[in-house]
């Protein structure tokens, strides 16, 4: 290539950086200068001008600014650009005219971010303006209830409250979490069941709280059931309804009395009470789903007509010959109609004039109706009749204590004598002869048979006795429970007396006076046997005149007996010269075999004054062994006497007998058949079936103790706080 020669090549440098724009414009120029070949004008052009630049839209204002707000908000954009159009985003995206159009105020109720750009006509679009808001809103209060949670007795009606004003309250009852979609709280809510409440609130200007909790258990007592007609005495027959103010509780009952449970006959139907004399016991008790039961009710229902039932003389029974039976009824005006033939008596029915012979097996029934038709419940009565047989022995029963019963045993053939065992062994004229109610402690099996002159011995009567009581268990007491009577009488169904003064075997001195005998030398105004008011059984010691003494001798005998135990007294004894007290025992069979076959057993005996140590002594007497051979004498520890309170026991078992004083675990003496194996002739009689007597007793003078002196005081007391037979281990 050839240039002119005024051209001048000029090398050109370009920069591997950048190069602003300015300077990049004048090396343009300079270039185009110093190219103009000579003689000629610039043929290079410059750079090309810009082309105009428009002015940007004003920039969107958000109105309050974004920042941090503990409220909601309402945001407002404006723009000073005349005729801008907004657009936004509420997500951090940057906006676009494709953006949402700002039309009106934005409501923030949570955190978010607002970014803005204004457009307008001849205008580049603004700058983005905007930010976040943070919405920190405080949680509502936490919903309270009340009652609170907890173990309820009754079905409760519970309030939900919440302190932030203007609260709404969203709650469930099946414990699942709230939400604002769950039942709105407008009142109370019956809890009648355990369940668990839970509940949140929400408020304006507040997020929602925290979810509160409240566990109800509700235990209501099943109500007692209620009986209609109410227990009591009623003149002709009634149904009985139940009813129970639980809802959904079933009714179980008993009529025999017994304590009623899920397995007794469950209530469905009135319960006919029908005419009768004897009382009827309805129990009922009320059972709702699961454990809760209601407390047993009870109601006792006598149907008692307005004409007496008749009675029958003699009573229902077994007899050995033909019977006369007379047939009474206490109302006044009445006939009395009955039937032989087991068919219900009606007025129609033969009229009793006179007493009806039974001279086989049969039953009387009979009615007794006024002038005016009213007619009596239906009385009966059975008889059996084995002529030449001997009626065999009929066992009744009462409570004594903690399970133990009392058994009596009767025939109702003249004259009959009953033998008895209690091993399940066939009775025998070799048996024990039954002569005073006894008590039963312990599983037996009672057979018993009744011979009499001139007939046939009878059936044998078998009686099952099971108590399950255990060793040590209280089986029957006399307390000797006054009045507040400076007098009583000891119980007459459990003491009897032996009086005079026979001197007794043992040339005593006192004449034993009974409860009430006013024969000289005894006295009603000063007794020697009675309950005073303070609880003691007091046998009195007097001398009414020189010479003369009285004093008091109390037994069972025929009235209650009992075989092994663990008998105890609690007595203060009278100590001076001639006193001689004592608490012992006698076998029934006294009656029939005389002492000392029948064996004596002396839990406290002791005569005259204290001595030092003074002592007691425990012995047990039988065939073979009636003098002090077979005794031991206790001594009191330092310091102490008879004349104090002191509990004297006595354990009584099959092979065994052991006394003690006040402590039942340290016998001072135990007595048993090999104590007697080397006395000639001795016969342990102690476990021969027979039951034994209580007898208590203050004598005064005899060969033992000797007469009283000028130093034995005169009227002396020996008290008995109480008489106590407990159960043994080997019973």
């Amino acid at each position: 290539m050839s240039f002119p020669q005024s051209f001048s090549l000029v090398r050109i440098f370009v920069p591997r950086f950048p190069v602003p724009i300015g300077t990049l414009a004048a090396t343009w120029a300079l270039l185009a200068t110093s190219a103009v070949m000579p003689g000629q004008s610039s043929a290079v052009p410059g750079p090309p001008a810009p082309a105009a630049t428009l002015p940007a839209t004003a920039t969107p204002v958000l109105s309050p600014p974004p920042g941090a707000y503990t409220r909601t908000k309402t945001v407002r954009i404006t723009d000073a650009s005349a005729g801008a159009t907004i657009y936004y985003t509420l997500h951090g995206a940057t906006p676009t005219t494709k953006s949402t159009k700002y039309t009106g105020p934005i409501k923030v109720e949570s955190t978010l971010t607002i970014l803005a750009i204004a457009v307008a006509g001849g205008h580049a679009n603004s700058a983005v303006a905007g930010g976040r808001y943070t919405i920190n809103l405080p949680p509502a209060a936490l919903p309270v209830f009340a009652p609170p949670a907890g173990l309820y007795h009754a079905v409760q009606k519970v309030r939900i409250t919440d302190a932030t004003t203007g609260a709404t309250i969203f709650y469930t009852t099946d414990g699942t979490a709230p939400t604002s979609s769950s039942a709105t709280y407008g009142g109370e809510i019956q809890v009648d069941a355990s369940e668990t409440l839970r509940a949140m609130a929400t408020a304006p200007q507040h997020k929602a709280s925290t979810i509160a909790s409240a566990h109800y258990s509700i235990e209501v007592p099943v109500a007692a059931p209620v009986f209609h007609p109410a227990g009591g005495n009623y003149s002709s027959a009634q149904n009985v309804t139940i009813s129970d103010a639980t809802q959904g509780a079933t009714i179980y009952y008993t009529t025999d009395g017994s304590t009623p449970s899920t397995k007794s006959a469950q209530y469905t139907a009135p319960i006919p009470v029908p005419v009768s004399s004897a009382v009827l016991t309805l129990k009922a008790i009320a059972v709702k789903s699961g454990d809760l039961t209601s407390a047993v009710a009870t109601a006792n229902y006598t149907i008692t007509p307005l004409v007496a039932t008749p009675v029958f003389y003699p009573a229902s029974g077994t007899y050995s010959e033909t019977v006369s039976v007379a047939v009474t009824d206490s109302t006044k005006s009445t006939t009395i109609h009955y039937t032989t033939n087991g068919k219900t008596p009606t007025p129609a029915s033969s009229l009793y004039t006179s007493p009806i012979d039974i001279a086989s097996d049969k039953t009387i029934q009979a009615i007794a109706v006024t002038k005016t038709g009213e007619q009596s419940a239906v009385g009966s009565a059975t008889y059996t009749i084995t002529a030449g047989v001997t009626a065999p022995p009929v066992v009744s029963t009462t409570p004594a204590l903690n399970g133990a019963v009392i058994a009596r045993l009767s025939s109702t053939t003249a004259g009959a004598t009953i033998y008895y065992t209690l091993d399940g062994s066939t009775p025998t004229a070799s048996s024990a002869v039954y002569l005073a109610p006894f008590l039963v402690d312990s599983p037996q099996t009672l057979n018993a048979m009744a011979m009499s002159p001139g007939n046939s011995n009878s059936p044998v009567t078998v009686q099952v006795f099971d108590p399950n009581i255990a060793a040590g268990t209280l089986v029957w007491s006399d307390e000797f429970t006054g009045t507040q009577a400076e007098f009583s009488e000891p119980n007459p169904k459990t003491w009897t007396y032996d009086t005079g003064n026979s001197g007794f075997g043992n040339n005593e001195l006192e004449n034993y006076c009974a409860w009430g005998s006013n024969a000289s030398p005894c006295s009603t105004a000063d007794p020697n046997a009675y309950v005073g008011a303070d609880g003691y059984l007091h046998i009195v010691a007097r001398r009414p005149s020189t010479g003369v003494y009285t004093s008091a001798r109390l037994k069972t005998q025929g009235l209650f007996s009992f075989r092994y135990g663990r008998l105890e007294v609690r007595a203060k004894v009278p100590e001076a010269q001639g006193f001689w007290p004592a608490a012992w025992l006698l076998g029934n069979n006294i009656a029939t075999v005389n002492w000392p076959a029948c064996g004596e057993q002396d839990d406290l005996e002791r005569v005259n004054a204290a001595l030092t140590p003074d002592w007691n002594e425990g012995s047990v007497h039988g065939s073979g062994f009636t003098g002090g051979n077979i005794g031991q004498r206790y001594s009191f520890p330092a310091g102490q006497t008879a004349a104090e309170w002191h509990t004297y026991g006595m354990i009584w078992t099959n092979g065994s007998v052991s006394y003690y004083i006040d402590d039942p675990a340290s016998p001072y003496v135990t007595f048993t058949p090999a104590s007697i194996k080397s006395l000639p002739g001795a016969v342990w009689p102690f476990d021969m079936g027979q039951a034994n007597f209580i007898l208590l007793n203050l004598a005064i003078g005899g060969d033992y103790p000797g007469p009283p002196d000028s130093s034995t005081p005169f009227p002396s007391e020996y008290l008995i706080d109480y008489v106590r037979i407990y159960a043994t281990p080997n019973h």
